[in-house]
């Protein structure tokens, strides 16, 4: 191997020692010194909720599609949380574009029970669909939920209890899931939720929370602020109420079940991008930055912009990756007169078989040779 190249290789080495050392410290900050900082800042200066308004009313928000065999289970399941100390004064279901029987089971039950409302609407997704219903709303609190999440008896009660408190602004419940030894990948979610629950309760303690579950979400009313379409509720509305100056906490009595992830394709399904996508029925999915879809005034709720969303990873990470992988250069053959530039040397193979060192480079000419 020519001298040259040997000099210009890079040193694999160092930089996997690099990437294995940064990526085991960013674990270790966000299991272990992140978790443990809170839980110092929660023992430290607790955060407490103050009770001194009185009880709010509740409206409970169901986003669904094609949820015939799984909705009047769903709406028996609420409406069984009156007596416990909860004003629930209406319970909306939003029908996302639904072509099975769920709007015409919805208007049976309706006929019967007047705080029932149906809002069929058009094929929009999840979070237009949630739109609607927030717009809709009469309650003081607004509780978003799914399908076939179930309360636990004074679920909402205590959500209702925790917006006593005027500093309040958001609220979520304890999750627990069903059936997790059914798969291995509904036994791993359930393990991870264990230690997602316990943090989030530090981080209530704390005054710091902004993670919620979406299906078990509760937003006062007043602190409610459109959110794109290509966006989660349970994402932007946590981080609207802090910036708004409100606070977010973790209600641990107030308990609800839910199936877990039963297997890969839908965990994939519920990772994808949600542009576009219909209103979920499982578990709160995540999802990947999108762009900003301003409101349409003439359709009363938010709308989906076409196509997927390009993400951009940090694009400064070659540029560092090839200033940690320039080898050092021999002292020797460092240029230290002023306005010397090692970059600017000829290295011509000329240059390089003649072993003739370059003296003062031409900074002004920007011509990438040097004055001999």
């Amino acid at each position: 191997m020519a001298p040259e190249a040997t000099r210009d290789r890079y040193p694999v080495g160092v930089l996997m020692t690099v990437i294995f050392w940064g990526a085991a410290g960013l674990l270790a900050w966000v299991y272990i010194a992140y978790p443990t900082l809170v839980f110092v800042l929660a023992r430290v200066a607790p955060w407490r909720v103050r009770a001194t308004d009185p009880v709010p009313t509740v409206s409970v928000a169901i986003a669904v599609h094609n949820e015939a065999t799984a909705i009047s289970a769903r709406i028996a399941d609420v409406f069984a949380q009156e007596g416990r100390g909860v004003l629930l004064v209406e319970v909306l279901v939003g029908s996302d574009g639904s072509t099975d029987e769920t709007d015409r089971i919805v208007e049976g039950l309706a006929a019967s029970e007047p705080r029932l409302r149906l809002l069929a609407l058009g094929r929009a997704g999840q979070t237009p669909t949630q739109d609607a219903l927030f717009r809709e709303a009469i309650g003081d609190v607004v509780v978003l939920t799914d399908a076939e999440t179930r309360f636990e008896p004074g679920c909402l009660a205590a959500l209702a209890e925790a917006f006593r408190d005027p500093r309040v602004g958001a609220a979520t419940g304890r999750l627990e899931w069903r059936d997790t030894d059914l798969t291995a990948t509904s036994a791993n979610e359930g393990l991870y939720w264990r230690y997602e629950r316990i943090v989030r309760a530090w981080e209530s303690r704390a005054g710091l929370l902004t993670a919620v579950t979406g299906a078990l979400l509760a937003v006062r009313r007043s602190n409610y602020r459109p959110v794109p379409a290509t966006a989660s509720m349970d994402h932007l509305l946590p981080l609207y109420v802090r910036e708004a100056g409100g606070s977010v906490v973790y209600v641990a009595d107030a308990v609800a079940t839910d199936r877990p992830i039963s297997g890969l394709r839908e965990q994939f399904q519920n990772r994808k991008p949600v542009d576009g996508r219909p209103a979920r029925t499982g578990p709160s999915s995540g999802c990947r930055p999108g762009d900003l879809v301003p409101q349409d005034p003439s359709l009363g709720h938010a709308t989906a912009r076409a196509g997927r969303v390009r993400v951009r990873p940090l694009r400064g990470i070659p540029w560092i990756v090839r200033r940690l992988g320039r080898r050092r250069r021999d002292p020797r053959r460092r240029g230290r007169r002023r306005g010397w530039s090692p970059h600017r040397v000829d290295r011509s193979p000329a240059a390089a078989s003649a072993r003739v060192r370059p003296r003062l480079c031409d900074r002004q000419s920007g011509v990438r040779s040097c004055v001999v």
